[in-house]
């Protein structure tokens, strides 16, 4: 998983909407839709809400983005930056 996706998802968990997360990271809002759709995608959900309630009541696995393969660069693998992200 990308950096940019995590601070995404990090900022989704805070209640941040669209526009604002587009703000704090520097993106388009469109940009952000995108990101977020990839995120409820791993999860396993179709909105925000059940992204968040999912979150929040534990019901999600976490994995490293090293074990999710594809998402990881080979640099990133390399390095160990593994970042804890929900999967689906």
């Amino acid at each position: 998983m990308s950096d940019r996706l995590g601070q995404v998802y990090e900022l989704l968990m805070r209640g941040l909407c669209n526009k604002e997360i587009a703000r704090h990271v520097g993106l388009a809002e469109g940009s952000v839709k995108y990101h977020l759709s990839r995120i409820y995608l791993r999860m396993g959900v179709t909105t925000r809400a059940a992204a968040i309630t999912k979150h929040f009541r534990g019901q999600h696995e976490c994995v490293s983005e090293v074990d999710v393969g594809n998402t990881a660069s080979q640099g990133e693998a390399r390095n160990g930056a593994a970042r804890e992200f929900p999967g689906a």
